[in-house]
């Protein structure tokens, strides 16, 4: 995976360029040799698939873009491990961190403002290891014990995900490292049957409409703003700052581990947590239909709440407006 990270973001320092055109940059000899049928041959193709991992290559590149090697040494891919870790090694892997992000960890645990504070500061770091840590960080409360904890470290993950989706996007490894985080890390996040993640097949939806809200935002130029301004809009698109439309659309909900969370399922002796669920699976469904409405700022109504109607809206809520479909990317006041 890292691998296939490596190489889209190799290929994007260098204008987009296709795995023909990296090998002719970087092993010329090879690509003369290559003419005949390159698609089993060619080694950068191999690198785009994760067939193979780049060893010689990689001081070529480094010389060729100081710090295009970086993701590879970064903590998440030893951090996504399906064993699981002593105290010993999650610190050595914390310790590897940028120092920018070492730092916050650090000073957060020692001046007792570790959880929601901590995942807001690592939020506005939003990268690789900022992930990293997010993720050590719940391992370490799940070694503890502190289901809790775990629970809303789980929540910051996906939450970061949301942050990272278009970077994990051009990089090639969105759906494999959310598929990952479900099968390795959230096991590790459950509370009373329940973990945060988002429904199969939303995230690339969800990926995809928190961009287009940022433009919004941003008034349709993202590129005028610096990479710190547009991780505030979309911290604040993840709060409620920007309405509960945004809120519900954007952020994982609980979901059970085992059964469904269809209302067919629901039935009179369903424990608080499974209604719990269910209503925030409402909530997350409506607020990606009010989405292409324009969002929405004001409470969700009780109909959506309920399941009844995923389409409701408040009629005087000030962002919705109802268009024909090639003006509904318009900014609102």
């Amino acid at each position: 995976m890292k691998t296939v990270y490596w190489t889209y973001w190799v290929s994007a320092a260098f204008n987009d360029e296709d795995y023909k055109a990296l090998e002719r940059r970087f092993a010329p000899h090879s690509a003369a040799c290559n003419k005949v049928d390159p698609v089993f041959t060619n080694l950068w193709l191999g690198y785009f698939l994760g067939r193979h991992r780049p060893t010689r290559i990689l001081a070529a590149v480094e010389r060729a873009h100081p710090g295009a090697n970086a993701c590879l040494r970064s903590p998440l891919w030893p951090a996504l491990t399906d064993r699981q870790l002593t105290r010993s090694q999650i610190n050595r892997l914390l310790r590897q961190l940028e120092p920018e992000i070492r730092d916050v960890v650090w000073a957060s645990s020692q001046d007792g403002t570790a959880g929601a504070k901590q995942a807001t500061m690592l939020e506005l770091r939003a990268r690789l290891d900022a992930l990293a840590a997010e993720i050590l960080l719940l391992r370490l409360a799940h070694l503890d014990g502190q289901r809790e904890a775990a629970f809303l470290w789980g929540r910051s993950v996906w939450r970061m995900m949301v942050l990272l989706g278009p970077a994990l996007i051009c990089g090639g490894i969105a759906l494999a490292l959310a598929d990952l985080l479900e099968e390795r890390i959230m096991p590790m996040a459950r509370r009373k049957g329940a973990h945060y993640g988002f429904p199969p097949g939303h995230y690339l939806q969800v990926v995809s409409k928190f961009v287009l809200a940022i433009r919004r935002v941003a008034k349709g130029s993202p590129e005028l703003k610096t990479d710190r301004q547009l991780l505030r809009i979309g911290q604040d698109l993840l709060g409620s700052k920007w309405g509960f439309g945004y809120f519900w659309a954007f952020n994982p909900v609980p979901l059970l581990d085992a059964g469904g969370l269809q209302q067919a399922d629901f039935s009179p002796a369903a424990s608080v947590e499974f209604d719990l669920a269910s209503k925030h699976l409402n909530l997350h469904r409506w607020g990606l239909n009010v989405h292409s409405l324009g969002g929405h700022r004001n409470s969700p109504p009780d109909a959506a709440s309920s399941g009844e109607d995923l389409w409701a809206i408040d009629p005087n809520d000030p962002y919705v407006f109802l268009e024909p479909e090639p003006f509904r990317t318009r900014q609102f006041s």
